[in-house]
């Protein structure tokens, strides 16, 4: 079976453990594997898990683009993704989520794009 592509899982964790700890490490897990079965080469971005024995993690803030980007270039040299995949996050309440969602998207989107880009 061919290949998918790449795809960044922002906001998640793959585990090294076989059978992680219940938790985000397990949620998580399960769900990288459930993409590796349909031919995905799995990598993921969070700012809670060290990346030193994990080749398939990097640790960085999404929310902080411009530092992401570099830890993702400093990580995997010049990867590409072919999708980029937001799991959830904390934000404010009322208008103010809605403002700071929105533009937050946004920025993740281009710095990744920005990203992609310049490497081709």
């Amino acid at each position: 079976m061919a290949k998918h592509g790449n795809v960044l899982l922002l906001g998640m964790v793959f585990s090294s453990e076989a059978i992680p700890k219940r938790g985000q490490e397990y949620r998580d897990r399960v769900r990288c594997e459930a993409l590796e079965g349909l031919n995905y080469k799995v990598k993921t971005l969070d700012n809670k898990h060290s990346d030193i024995t994990l080749s398939n993690h990097c640790t960085a803030n999404f929310s902080d683009t411009r530092r992401m980007v570099k830890a993702i270039s400093n990580k995997w040299g010049s990867e590409t993704f072919d999708h980029v995949i937001l799991d959830y996050f904390m934000s404010p309440v009322k208008k103010t989520a809605v403002l700071c969602s929105t533009s937050l998207i946004i920025a993740i989107v281009y710095a990744i794009l920005t990203m992609l880009l310049s490497t081709t």
